[in-house]
């Protein structure tokens, strides 16, 4: 039965076979059945952040659901949004500490403490583009001086404060920062045509430093599409292809249709996220389908919304709890 059934998406493809899984995925069977295809669970309403705008970006700090969303931050409790600042609208990339949630959004810096936010100044960093917090510490990517490749790292466990000389370089290669995260104790430092490696050297002029053993010879498209999952970073190439980095060593998954489909399309992020045991990497994109890997199946599905194919809601992603928590286009925080 299984050779009648489509496997995975074959999407917006010149060559397409008639393959296609909108809103389904294969999951294995159980020896007597090859495999089965699972609609993809609902979402439910959670809360709504009341912006009338897509949900840019999540974080949590100590329980509790950060979202940017129209302009505003949301401290979302109990099932209620309240407003716990303004920052401008856009592109946004958020992480926390133990008492701080720093915000990177339209070239400005912004940290909210649980009940305000305020506009600071990034120390050499003059353009921010993106955030990751490892150690204690807040790095903030962006460009300085004329320099597209600077990091700056906050305060020790003060991502208010910062050294304006402690910054460094991501100088393998002349190409801009784009997007950061931590993963097993490496910084990663996406550029537009490679990505760096970093760690905690514990120098006392500088503690990061440049694993240069570690270069990955693939850039990214998009700092919204970095995530990570099942110790594994992923990526989208500028070219369209999704990479996956697994222990040091990079590949491709996307097939060449997803390749095409993603070259084709304005990417706008992706994330992570669980469902029925299944790890997912979702990839967004403006007006289209959301391509989703299956990290079990190693397949890749389509989600949609409405006979028509329309966009996704969910745009963002948080865990907490054990539970998902996507942001959505409508804004919407949804389980």
């Amino acid at each position: 039965m299984l050779s009648i059934l489509a496997r995975q998406s074959k999407p917006d493809s010149y060559a397409y076979s008639g393959e296609r899984l909108v809103n389904y995925f294969l999951r294995p069977g159980d020896g007597a059945t090859p495999a089965v295809l699972l609609g993809r669970g609902g979402m439910v309403s959670h809360v709504n952040t009341g912006a009338n705008s897509p949900v840019r970006d999540m974080t949590t700090m100590g329980g509790v659901i950060y979202a940017c969303a129209g302009g505003k931050v949301w401290k979302i409790s109990g099932g209620a949004s309240t407003q716990v600042g303004t920052v401008t609208d856009g592109e946004t990339y958020m992480q926390a500490n133990r008492t701080q949630v720093a915000i990177v959004v339209g070239g400005k810096y912004y940290v909210c403490d649980g009940s305000s936010t305020s506009q600071l100044s990034p120390g050499a960093v003059d353009t921010p583009v993106g955030l990751a917090y490892a150690d204690g510490y807040m790095i903030v990517i962006g460009s300085g001086s004329g320099i597209d490749d600077i990091l700056q790292i906050s305060a020790l466990d003060d991502a208010s404060s910062f050294n304006a000389a402690d910054f460094a370089a991501a100088e393998y290669q002349d190409d801009s920062l784009v997007g950061a995260i931590l993963d097993h104790g490496q910084v990663y430092l996406f550029g537009t045509d490679t990505t760096e490696t970093w760690y905690n050297s514990g120098s006392p002029d500088f503690p990061f430093a440049p694993n240069r053993a570690a270069v990955i010879e693939h850039g990214c498209i998009n700092g919204k599409t970095i995530a990570k999952a099942d110790n594994a970073v992923f990526w989208v190439r500028p070219d369209g292809a999704v990479v996956l980095n697994y222990g040091g060593s990079p590949q491709v998954i996307s097939t060449p249709e997803v390749k095409d489909a993603l070259a084709a399309s304005t990417v706008t992020g992706g994330f992570t996220f669980s469902e029925r045991g299944h790890e997912f990497y979702a990839v967004t994109r403006a007006g289209k389908t959301t391509l989703v890997f299956d990290l079990i199946t190693k397949l890749w599905h389509e989600r949609a919304d409405g006979l028509r194919y329309d966009p996704w809601q969910a745009l963002c992603q948080v865990r907490l709890g054990g539970v998902d928590y996507f942001g959505c286009l409508n804004s919407q925080i949804a389980t």
